[in-house]
């Protein structure tokens, strides 16, 4: 049975003593930890495959004692049995820097939105006004449920069509803002009606973001009256006498004097 990937990968450097902690994996009996040297960012680290220490723990935490010439450091993570490791998956990789440039806990960072495009979120936020931080952390909730990224940017992007929420917090070293909050729009489906009056263009009602579109079914239907075979504009706009074979004296008795088709 292939076991989960460990989530929640948080790690810090205080002098030259590196910490990491993670949450528990049901069935692990240990875990796997590739520590790579002087990683210049998070896009970096998640694209790390090679180049790394391994180290074996039992227990969901990892200390080790490092020189401070191989910071910044990027640690991956992955959960054993006896048998095999989990893959790597989102919060399983992350960036790892001291606390000594911290001045304490980050201020929390503002002006957060989430913007959808189809099942894309696109989620953007402004740093924190003042104080120091090197990372932050997003959380992208469904129902009470989560996953976790960590990133060095101010905008993200994730697919999924059940978000509805996001939360991100800025971290510098172990110290962590209050998160900020912003709820995520639902997909939209687009439900088209015509314009009304009726120009030949449908509209969604639900305004998903398309523009107006033609479409026939929306043409306008002028009325006729019949006159001597002679077909006659009948909504009043006195644009006056159209002729139309199928218009004629036989179709005035037929229809009951009155005649209509659609103008293309």
């Amino acid at each position: 049975m292939a076991l989960s990937a460990p989530t929640n990968l948080h790690c810090s450097i205080s002098g030259t003593n590196l910490t990491a902690t993670w949450d528990s994996v049901s069935g692990a009996v240990a875990y796997r930890v590739h520590v790579y040297k002087n990683v210049a960012d998070q896009a970096m680290c998640d694209s790390l495959s090679s180049g790394f220490t391994s180290y074996i723990v039992t227990t969901n935490s990892f200390t080790k004692t490092i020189s401070t010439t191989d910071t910044p450091l990027c640690l991956h993570v992955r959960a054993c049995s006896t048998t095999t490791c989990s893959s790597y998956g989102p919060g399983t990789n992350t960036m790892c820097s001291g606390d000594s440039g911290c001045s304490g806990t980050p201020q929390s960072v503002t002006n957060l939105s989430c913007l959808r495009t189809g099942d894309t979120l696109f989620v953007s936020w402004n740093p924190p006004v003042s104080g120091t931080y090197d990372r932050f952390r997003v959380h992208y909730y469904i129902g009470t449920s989560f996953v976790e990224r960590f990133v060095t940017t101010t905008s993200d992007s994730y697919v999924s069509s059940t978000v509805d929420s996001v939360h991100v917090r800025a971290f510098c070293g172990t110290y962590q803002s209050s998160p900020t909050i912003s709820s995520c729009p639902p997909i939209c489906t687009p439900n088209w009606r015509c314009r009304q009056p009726l120009d030949g263009y449908e509209h969604d009602v639900n305004n998903c973001g398309d523009i107006d579109r033609l479409n026939p079914v929306c043409n306008p239907i002028i009325k006729y009256k019949c006159q001597n075979g002679e077909c006659i504009s009948d909504n009043g706009d006195g644009s006056g006498i159209y002729t139309d074979s199928s218009c004629n004296n036989e179709c005035c008795i037929q229809n009951n004097m009155t005649c209509s088709f659609v103008v293309e």
